[in-house]
């Protein structure tokens, strides 16, 4: 599931880059994060561009909209079925690592009780296995201190 939906999401940012690129073509200035709402999205279809755009634009709209709603749904899937794994709790009380890093990080790692010979093999194995759990959290960390700059609470 956590491979679909990465999958998924690098699709909607092709789609996303796609967006931006056609307004740029019209002279139109815009950042590729105006089109992460709906409400971003819904203004797309409000600019002044050629009719040929304007249609690629609506389908190109249509398809993020959908692919937002099947991430949605593999991202409950994941944390509900995450919230299952042995050692969720201790995974998501660090700092940081939610629901869905944290069942994202258990499915890849899997029980470190049965997997594991070592403390020492545990580090190599990790990383030979995934090539994202690092950026998790790092991801984790990074989302951390920016709350903690800007004052805010955290999801």
């Amino acid at each position: 599931m956590a491979n679909t939906r990465d999958r998924l999401v690098k699709l909607r940012t092709v789609l996303k880059n796609k967006i931006h690129n056609i307004l740029n073509a019209h002279g139109i200035v815009s950042h590729r994060e105006d089109f992460s709402s709906d409400k971003g999205l819904a203004h797309v279809l409000s600019y002044a561009v050629n009719e040929a755009a304007k249609i690629e634009l609506g389908v190109i709209v249509e398809q993020i909209r959908y692919l937002n709603e099947g991430i949605k749904k593999l991202d409950e899937e994941i944390k509900q079925r995450g919230s299952q794994l042995k050692g969720y709790e201790n995974i998501t009380s660090i700092k940081g690592i939610g629901g869905k890093s944290g069942s994202i990080l258990l499915s890849i790692i899997g029980d470190i009780d049965d997997n594991y010979e070592s403390e020492k093999k545990f580090p190599d194995s990790v990383l030979t296995e995934s090539k994202n759990i690092q950026s998790l959290i790092l991801n984790a960390v990074a989302k951390r201190a920016l709350f903690t700059q800007l004052a805010l609470p955290p999801d």
